[in-house]
């Protein structure tokens, strides 16, 4: 009998964080889980601390790659090895709070038409530091409108919803139904949560329980280099290319969301880069991946009030 949810989890040289993440999932209130870890050909002790898990829980499949493949390829290989209802993608260097798929489970059983369940999120620093992120005030049920809206920030609103993986669970036939699969950038998330709130039929919002996104100095939001202007437009061309049966109502999303990454991009490189020189040399990288990308004129017809 399959488990009801399954949990992947990409790791690479997670020795530090991989116990942390396991507890937080077979500690879980509600468990009819199976965790499926990929291992990304890791080298340190990684392997180990799994396999000593999987000495005393039988719930817990290994897959080790032969070569570093990267998380997107990682959680594709979790996607085609999983018989499971539901499944989420967690980071191996975060956590849930102990309750998360409880609530979430009991939200997708209270509305058929419900394909995605997204929870609160948390910032954890190296030491321990804990501030909010992402926290909504009550439970509710989103169209995919109003989620694409709050995901792309274009809805005045008192909170909005994030990419993050590990705040979401999805319906496994759902995923199959619409072909997600995850592209291989550092816009994974960004990407694959946009077309699963786009294809999403409704979007339950849970309150009081938490994943718990773990940023240390290593952490990709802390580096910047020309790969993440490349990778930004790389997403995009195909986000477009996935939506562009739909001419309005994807369109208008996709552009927001663009607008809205852009910005992101821009505030990424002012914290990670002080030399004003190089700042301007990414910049112009940017500005030439836009124009190389983008339709300019089909662009502001959907987004005239941008301003980069």
């Amino acid at each position: 009998m399959p488990a009801l949810i399954s949990v992947i989890i990409p790791m690479y040289n997670s020795e530090k964080y991989i116990a942390r993440c396991i507890e937080s999932i077979i500690n879980q209130s509600f468990n009819n889980i199976e965790l499926v870890i990929i291992d990304d050909n890791s080298d340190d002790n990684s392997g180990n601390i799994v396999a000593s898990y999987i000495e005393n829980y039988n719930n817990i499949k290994y897959i080790k790659n032969s070569s570093r493949r990267g998380a997107s390829y990682c959680r594709n290989v979790g996607l085609n090895s999983i018989n499971s209802q539901y499944v989420m993608f967690l980071d191996s260097d975060d956590w849930l709070d102990l309750n998360c798929l409880a609530r979430a489970i009991k939200k997708f059983t209270s509305n058929n038409h419900i394909d995605i369940v997204v929870w609160e999120i948390k910032t954890a620093l190296q030491d321990l530091k804990i501030s909010e992120r992402y926290q909504y005030a009550y439970d509710n049920v989103l169209t995919s409108n109003m989620a694409l809206s709050l995901l792309t920030h274009s809805f005045t609103n008192e909170y909005f919803l994030s990419p993050l993986l590990g705040c979401k669970l999805f319906k496994t036939s759902f995923l199959i139904k619409n072909h997600l699969k995850f592209i291989d950038t550092f816009y994974e998330d960004d990407a694959f949560s946009f077309l699963a709130l786009y294809h999403a039929n409704k979007i339950g919002i849970v309150t009081g329980c938490n994943l718990y996104y773990f940023q240390h100095p290593k952490s990709l939001t802390h580096n910047f280099s020309e790969k993440h202007i490349y990778d930004l437009f790389k997403s995009f061309k195909f986000l477009y290319t996935a939506i562009n049966q739909d001419t309005v109502r994807g369109k208008e999303h996709f552009y927001k969301y663009l607008q809205k990454c852009i910005n992101s991009l821009l505030e990424r490189l002012e914290d990670c880069v002080s030399n004003v020189d190089e700042i301007n040399k990414y910049k112009a990288l940017l500005l030439s991946e836009f124009t190389i990308t983008i339709d300019i004129n089909e662009y502001y017809k959907y987004c005239s009030s941008l301003v980069l």
